[in-house]
């Protein structure tokens, strides 16, 4: 089956993102609608609330949660300007962290058995995934799968995060979002934690989130051979028909250094890759 991604080109969160879902012709109306954004104190790094606004629009008598992982502080919804969206679009915000927890098992897991997974997600009829073009400094890339990492609830994400290239080929057994977003307007490079902004003004869409990354990862000048769980997830065997821009009439050479103080963090893991033991591990 041949998968569409779109890429749209436009210096505007708001005004391109509706060229995208204009060209996808996407509407939905009368759905509970989960959306899963990336939010962090750092607005760079953020999914742009205009982008989410958008999506807001095409939604038409829906139920809506806008969820994401908002920190130790509690405030990167504020900071990134989502409490507006509420009182516009009468959607509701939760930290999936708080959320009400459901375990699923995973039917052919490479290393976990079952995730603990947000209520909020499992009761959605329709599933939105909107995430951020980004580099990571443990996964290479931080794009519409990886941002579904947030979706596992809880502390536990502290223990799985050394396996995180395993824990996406797992937990994408349990779900799969229904539209998927990246917003590349400004995306983030080196280092998902630390602001270094780098202008790509493009957002990408589609249905299926492995083609929508295998795009946005080329679209960052990264080969996807060089990304581990897309080599999990066989990205070779998906035939992609890209509508839009071309790939490299939009691709920007993201950098992947490395700060010091993050290469010290994940030598450490992957020093409990071989050394921990997790209850969660398949046998």
């Amino acid at each position: 089956m041949i998968m569409k991604v779109y890429i749209v080109k436009g210096k505007n969160p708001y005004r391109t993102t509706k060229d995208l879902l204009d060209k996808m012709k996407f509407s939905l109306r009368d759905k509970k609608v989960f959306i899963k954004v990336n939010v962090h104190p750092n607005k760079i790094a953020s999914t742009d609330a205009r982008v989410v606004k958008a999506v807001l629009e095409k939604l038409k008598s829906c139920n809506v949660v806008i969820g994401g992982n908002v920190g130790i502080t509690g405030k990167s919804f504020k900071i990134n300007n989502y409490d507006k969206l509420v009182k516009d679009f009468n959607a509701r915000l939760i930290d999936l962290d708080k959320d009400k927890r459901v375990t699923r098992k995973v039917k052919n897991p490479i290393r976990f058995n079952e995730f603990p997974i947000a209520k909020s997600v499992l009761e959605s009829e329709y599933f939105i995934n909107i995430a951020k073009l980004k580099i990571h400094s443990h996964a290479k890339v931080t794009l519409c799968l990886k941002n579904l990492f947030g979706c596992v609830s809880g502390r536990v994400k502290l223990t799985i995060h050394p396996f995180i290239n395993d824990a996406i080929h797992d937990y994408m057994q349990i779900f799969k979002p229904d539209l998927n977003i990246i917003d590349g307007i400004v995306g983030n490079q080196n280092d998902e934690f630390f602001p270094n902004p780098i202008r790509s003004n493009i957002v990408i869409g589609g249905c299926d989130p492995l083609g929508v990354d295998i795009v946005g990862t080329k679209c960052m000048g990264v080969e996807p051979e060089e990304v581990e769980y897309l080599k999990l997830l066989n990205y070779k065997n998906r035939e992609i028909e890209i509508i839009g821009e071309r790939i490299e009439d939009v691709k920007k050479n993201y950098g992947t250094r490395r700060r010091s103080i993050r290469t010290i963090r994940f030598l450490i893991e992957d020093g409990l890759r071989t050394a921990v033991k997790l209850n969660l591990l398949s046998k």
